[in-house]
């Protein structure tokens, strides 16, 4: 995705001070089971973050 910003899940908490609570944060992986839980993550903190629905699969079909 064109502009995307990556940070894996595992390194999400390490990375927390780069994003800005006012801005919305587009959640994508493969197939949206991590960004899922990256975006409960930031949800949780107070940042307004949506999981793109079946990741990059969705987004641009099968990435293999």
């Amino acid at each position: 995705m064109p502009g995307a910003k990556h940070i894996p899940l595992g390194e999400l908490s390490n990375h927390i001070n780069e994003l800005d609570k006012n801005e919305h944060y587009y959640m994508v992986c493969k197939k949206g089971i991590r960004s899922g839980s990256a975006g409960e993550q930031l949800e949780q903190m107070g940042y307004n973050a949506t999981n793109v629905v079946d990741g990059m699969v969705g987004w641009k079909g099968d990435v293999e």
